[in-house]
């Protein structure tokens, strides 16, 4: 299964930049693969960009297992918030969210861990507004986050796939993600898809998620969609990729 290119594409931070050459060797030894497996269009787009030759690829979205029961809230969260997960690595861009946000009075949770220096960081980009920190969350705390938030936000830059997203449609989650591939193969509703590195649209997509009156519509086309996505389809097609892989490869037959 090949997820991104995020190591090849995109500045690693501190020592990972030393191990560039080992990705850049990894990349080359895909090109020997008989088959590859992406889990979106858009990786499989980067993979016939980088790898000369690139083998034969199959398009195998990942799935999304059943919601769990939803329990208590992490404590300290408000009752209506805006929901930003993960928090790190920078790419995810919680940021521009943050700066974006500072003057709207409307609460966001940050979830997940993130390094001291930069939660300092966003908590200064935000002046007054309301944060609120969860570090790391259980399963049964983030069940209760994807199931009892206003909205779902996710900013980021670069991904393979955007599984969050996914898992926070699958509890009905009112979701706005970067109008960037692949985050637009699985939200593929313009008025749900916004510019990350745009303050403005940023501001009025978050408000649309906090006061619009189609937010109880966007629920329900979440819980939907996320059902297009599910753990059965993503087996079969697997299976499917890896019986085309055994097949006698064209490089070796006579």
């Amino acid at each position: 299964m090949l997820h991104d290119f995020f190591s090849l594409e995109l500045p690693l931070p501190g020592w990972r930049s030393l191990a560039r050459p080992v990705y850049r060797w990894l990349a080359w030894k895909l090109t020997t693969a008989d088959h590859l497996v992406c889990n979106s269009s858009f990786t499989r787009g980067r993979a016939q960009a980088w790898l000369r030759p690139c083998p034969p690829a199959t398009v195998t979205p990942l799935g999304v297992a059943q919601p769990s029961p939803p329990e208590d809230l992490p404590v300290g969260c408000p009752d209506r918030f805006l929901l930003l997960l993960p928090c790190w690595p920078r790419h995810k861009n919680i940021e521009a969210v943050v700066e974006a946000l500072r003057l709207t009075g409307i609460p966001l949770v940050l979830a997940g861990e993130c390094p001291e220096e930069f939660r300092r960081h966003v908590q200064t980009l935000a002046g007054d507004s309301p944060l609120h920190w969860t570090g790391r969350v259980s399963e049964s705390e983030l069940s209760s986050l994807y199931s009892k938030c206003t909205g779902y936000v996710f900013p980021s830059l670069h991904e393979g796939f955007g599984l969050t997203v996914l898992e926070a449609m699958s509890y009905g989650a009112a979701v706005a993600v970067s109008d960037l591939a692949p985050m637009n193969e699985v939200v593929n509703r313009a008025e749900l898809r916004f510019d990350p590195e745009n303050p403005e649209a940023i501001r009025q997509i978050c408000r649309s998620l906090w006061e619009s009156p189609q937010a109880e519509e966007w629920r329900s086309w979440s819980l939907a969609r996320s059902r297009d996505y599910r753990w059965e389809v993503t087996a079969n097609l697997t299976v499917e990729a890896y019986t085309a892989a055994v097949e006698p490869s064209p490089r070796f037959r006579k």
